[in-house]
């Protein structure tokens, strides 16, 4: 039987898979023969404890290829560096997607522990094992999108406490968010690149992004500015691109991208 945590993980993944690799960084036993269940099956490579130990030291295990998905668990609580996952994000396919889980230090647990004198860090269940460092949803959220990806999809197990309780705490932050007060976990999902863009990268043909490529370098270098600002505006119309899609491609193909999009909303 699966746990919550591990219910939120498998949801995400039945709902995305459509086959490859998968990187099992932090994976419980019960998940993982649900993982190996999948149809069409996946290749599973899966962490050992040494592996863990290295990643969390900001050490890269020495993994090779490219995933689909990659399972982290809650390591990225316990490393000691974030830029460590700057490397799990170069081995995601550009439709992959990155499964991570938060304990939530603002449940009202942790908060009657607090106010009670009686906290203890490693009893908590939300926090099982030391060391885990603890994140707002906000810092979270800011951590992946300066990870550069650019798509998110939040899921929480919610554990309801005494409702009276709750009330009081309500009323102490002055806010109204029980839901908040009542998520033991976070499970975050981060993509690459929105559906929409993953859409355009399959769909315009290699001559339509070499042209594209050329007018955006012409406007780059000053050349026929209002010419080809119209040109990649009607483009843009003609091929239904996203703004997202195409401050991507111009932070690819150009050196000074800043400008070039400047130049384009300038018209």
């Amino acid at each position: 039987m699966l746990s919550g945590q591990d219910t939120m993980i498998w949801d995400l993944l039945r709902t995305r898979y459509k086959g490859g690799r998968i990187l099992a960084a932090e994976c419980s036993g019960n998940l993982m023969e649900r993982v190996l269940s999948m149809s069409p099956s996946p290749e599973v490579i899966e962490w050992d404890d040494e592996d863990r130990r290295q990643f969390c030291r900001n050490v890269w295990p020495g993994t090779t290829g490219d995933f689909s998905f990659v399972l982290l668990g809650r390591l990225a609580e316990r490393i000691e560096d974030f830029a460590i996952v700057r490397v799990l994000y170069r081995h995601l396919l550009e439709d992959g997607s990155l499964i991570s889980l938060w304990g939530n230090p603002q449940h009202w647990s942790v908060i009657n522990d607090l106010l009670s004198g009686n906290y203890r860090f490693s009893e908590n269940p939300i926090f099982q094992e030391m060391p885990h460092k603890l994140f707002s949803l906000k810092e979270m959220t800011n951590f992946f999108m300066c990870m550069k990806f650019r798509d998110f999809r939040i899921s929480s197990a919610v554990k309801p406490g005494e409702a009276a309780y709750l009330q009081k705490l309500q009323e102490l932050n002055e806010a109204d968010n029980r839901h908040l007060l009542e998520t033991a976990f976070w499970c975050i999902e981060a993509r690459k690149y929105t559906e929409d863009v993953l859409i355009l990268k399959k769909k315009l043909t290699p001559q339509l992004r070499k042209e594209l490529a050329r007018v955006l370098r012409r406007i780059e270098n000053g050349i026929d500015v209002e010419v080809n600002c119209a040109l990649v505006n009607d483009f843009l119309k003609s091929q239904a691109i996203s703004y997202e899609y195409l401050e991507l491609f111009a932070h690819n193909v150009t050196l000074n991208y800043p400008l070039v999009l400047k130049r384009l909303q300038e018209r």
